[in-house]
């Protein structure tokens, strides 16, 4: 049984640990943040029945990730990309199939932007490894590529400015890590900075109401309605008092509920467990199950289970920083996996942020924890990712183990050539005594052209370099 499960649980040990413990959170935690959909009037059965079901599809992602080859996934990653664009430009133009409440950003198969920053991971890794691969740096080739994924990002920036942040976030680590450069990199950073910064001042300098007599007159500024949001949740965010926030006292309001209701939650915690299902505030939190999953798991288990959720993902992000630096040679893997567990790692970090009060609201879920459908498969996606490449690691491993010589034994001693036998070797012409298959095998120095042609795979083997 053991034999069976080490076939198909291949790669990091810690991986696979730190996926079952997210898993079995997943399955207790928002569970028990449905207990609103109760009180509500809806049906919770369901609904968790629909979210273990994709638990159980990611995990399947994750064994048929391990099975195909990276020769395959490059090609189908510019496929999957082009897909995942055309979803996204759908919803954006018309809105996707949206529900009370929510923003455009979601359709019938789920948010767009997840399945956009899986395949940006892919894509841009392999971009990255042919422009380092180029004698020159192909400048042009270089920055309109940055245009096409500047275009991708104000699609996602538009609906959804976290996610939007987030992906870029990727993209920027990918490329530094990468060694395209800081002062080019930089010079994208500040441009994006400028023009989110004027998107959210206009919002500033002139009030909501403005903006809607403006809209009818000028339809084309419809595209800067949700700065208003990202207003307000600055402003609720810097401006506690304004809206019946301060020491001695809270008003709760629609504006406030979430960013209230969060931080009561994870006060109740105290420092040990009380026990799933205790949660008071998924009775009066929105969204509990979802963008305020870790107060949920903070009053439930206390300070002790928020920690251990902590130390789950960065412990993730430390093990497959120690492959990259430490055991895996080829870029572009180096860099799949980089994007991966700092995709997952950071994403964490944001939501975890908002939940204790440290942010402003931004809807991002804590990733295989909160519920969902997309997120859900793309996050294992990633972890599968990760498997594979660590996996890779091992099976290198053990094949150089096994072609390994062999120590010279009284058993094996006949068959080692003496001093005589060499020197006649070296004396004749190899040509006369072996034949052409036997030239292939017996190599005593070979050149180095011929050393980069064998040992040339499906990767660029060449070191990333950081580069200033």
């Amino acid at each position: 049984m053991s034999a069976f499960f080490s076939q198909i649980m291949k790669g990091s040990r810690i991986v696979w640990i730190i996926y079952g413990i997210l898993f079995i959170l997943s399955c207790t935690v928002t569970f028990s943040a449905m207990s609103k959909l109760a009180l509500d009037g809806t049906s919770v059965s369901a609904p968790f029945l629909r979210h273990v079901m994709f638990l159980f599809v990611g995990v399947a992602v994750i064994l048929v990730i391990q099975i195909v080859d990276f020769r395959i996934i490059k090609p189908l990653s510019f496929a999957y990309l082009i897909f995942a664009v055309a979803i996204l430009g759908y919803v954006s133009v018309t809105g996707g199939n949206v529900s009370t409440g929510n923003a455009s950003r979601f359709s019938a198969i789920g948010q767009p932007s997840e399945y956009v920053k899986f395949g940006l991971i892919l894509v841009l890794a392999e971009i990255i490894v042919f422009v380092k691969k180029q004698e020159v740096f192909p400048t042009r080739f270089f920055y309109i590529t940055m245009l096409i994924i500047a275009g991708i990002l104000l699609l996602i920036f538009l609906e959804n400015l976290s996610s939007a942040v987030i992906i870029a976030s990727i993209v920027i680590v990918m490329l530094l890590f990468g060694g395209i450069g800081i002062w080019r990199v930089s010079k994208m950073v500040l441009i994006a900075g400028f023009f989110v910064t004027c998107i959210i001042g206009f919002a500033y300098l002139f009030p909501e109401n403005k903006y809607k007599v403006m809209v009818e007159d000028y339809p084309a500024l419809r595209f800067i309605d949700r700065a208003y949001t990202w207003k307000g949740r600055l402003d609720r965010h810097f401006n506690q008092e304004e809206i019946g926030i301060s020491d001695d006292h809270i008003l709760v309001t629609d504006k406030n509920r979430q960013e209230v209701y969060a931080k009561v939650a994870v006060c109740r915690g105290g420092w040990l467990p009380s026990g799933p299902g205790s949660s008071l505030q998924r009775n009066y939190l929105p969204e509990a199950f979802s963008d305020y999953v870790f107060a949920i798991a903070a009053e439930e288990g206390g300070f002790l289970l928020g920690l251990l959720i902590v130390i789950v993902y960065l412990t993730l992000f430390l093990v497959s920083l120690h492959y990259i630096i430490f055991k895996e040679q080829k870029s572009y893997r180096k860099l799949v996996l980089l994007g991966c567990a700092f995709s997952i790692t950071f994403q964490a970090a944001v939501h975890i942020a908002v939940s204790v009060g440290a942010m402003p609201v931004t809807g991002q879920t804590l990733p295989l924890v909160s519920r969902g459908g997309a997120s859900l498969v793309v996050v294992s996606a990633m972890f599968g990712m990760i498997i594979k490449i660590t996996a890779g690691q091992s099976e290198a491993k053990k094949n150089k183990h096994q072609v390994e010589p062999q120590p010279i034994t009284a058993e094996n001693a006949t068959n080692v050539p003496t001093e005589e036998d060499s020197t006649d070797i070296i004396t004749e012409p190899i040509e006369k005594h072996l034949s052409d298959d036997e030239l292939e095998i017996i190599i005593n120095e070979p050149s180095a052209s011929d050393d980069s042609q064998t040992n040339q795979t499906d990767d660029d083997d060449s070191i990333i370099i950081f580069e200033e």
